[in-house]
């Protein structure tokens, strides 16, 4: 069943930010090729994010989900063209067995805007019944001209990142009371108390939905990676009521990189998560079960609707505890 993601209103705030300084755009043929900006001194389970071709008129889709399986997946990319990132309207989007070349499902990929100008992510959800090779073509319209471009990607049985109705680990993230500074909980420039004041190990089992994205924000460098620990704060000042906000920084020593990630260590909570790349979001329900998860960069729309979905109880059949 493809979700609707129309209908929304995408906040769009005028930051004064230059989006393609930290974002490479290596013309390659290989669709597994690894981004650039992947940390190089430690193991990740999966490439990412995917690159496309480039096509004959210079475009190239990336993709932002590569953790897919069997059944409902989030299916997010980007579009970018030689001038840089492309956002027009909505996007068709065409799945493929790569051993058939058949057209199994079409789908509608609206774009979701991010929260600064000119860049976003066209988004849908989409089904696999089969696992193994696939292709996806992507046609889109840009400055009033037909284009075309294609991704080939591989679903597999299961995902390696915890799935929706899965149990969320309970395994506990640091808080304020861990660290002497709170320069030790992130690498970036946005430290609020409030996103670290609670442990996931506490906040899974509150009777309480909690949102936690797991990113680094320093070295949020890539295509598909964006500005998440701000997503996430705007939320908290809203809905902190009903709902725990927490981040968790990908890396362990964040106080020892100062920009050098030869030093860096995974977090134990990251690996306890079994996540196969650099940035996730997820929001867990009163039960302490994944209602929804997000690979990449996830905006304010997508996240808001999941956690309305849970504290309205519309279609869950569960409850929320909400004061």
């Amino acid at each position: 069943m493809n979700r609707a993601l129309n209908g929304f209103l995408i906040p769009s705030i005028a930051l004064m930010l230059s989006v393609f300084t930290s974002c490479s755009y290596p013309e390659t043929e290989f669709a597994g090729q690894k981004s650039e900006d992947l940390v190089q001194n430690n193991e990740l389970s999966l490439p990412y994010p995917l690159i496309g071709p480039l096509s004959q008129n210079g475009y190239q889709a990336i993709l932002a989900t590569t953790d897919l399986g069997l059944g409902e997946n989030r299916f997010a990319f980007v579009l970018i063209s030689k001038e840089g990132f492309v956002n027009s309207g909505t996007a068709s989007l065409g799945l493929y067995r790569a051993e058939t070349q058949i057209s199994e499902q079409r789908y509608e990929a609206p774009l979701l805007n991010w929260i600064f100008p000119r860049r976003g992510s066209y988004v849908s959800y989409v089904e696999f019944a089969q696992k193994g090779e696939w292709k996806a073509v992507i046609d889109f319209l840009h400055e009033g001209n037909e284009q075309r471009v294609e991704l080939s990607f591989l679903v597999r049985e299961n995902t390696s990142a915890p799935n929706i109705g899965d149990p969320a680990p309970k395994a506990p993230s640091k808080t304020l009371s861990d660290v002497k500074n709170i320069q030790d909980l992130s690498t970036g420039i946005i430290r609020e108390p409030a996103l670290y004041r609670h442990s996931l190990a506490e906040t899974v089992n509150s009777g309480r939905p909690t949102v936690v994205a797991f990113t680094s924000p320093a070295f949020c460098k890539n295509e598909v990676c964006g500005p998440q620990v701000e997503v996430l704060l705007r939320m908290h000042e809203e809905l902190n009521q009903q709902a725990y906000f927490i981040h968790v920084e990908v890396y362990d020593n964040p106080d020892e990189l100062q920009g050098d990630l030869d030093l860096a260590r995974f977090s134990g909570t990251f690996q306890e998560w079994g996540l196969p790349s650099l940035q996730w979001t997820f929001v867990i329900d009163c039960e302490g079960k994944i209602a929804n998860r997000f690979e990449g960069f996830a905006t304010s729309v997508e996240l808001r609707s999941a956690l309305m979905k849970l504290m309205q109880n519309i279609g869950t059949g569960q409850h929320c505890r909400t004061v």
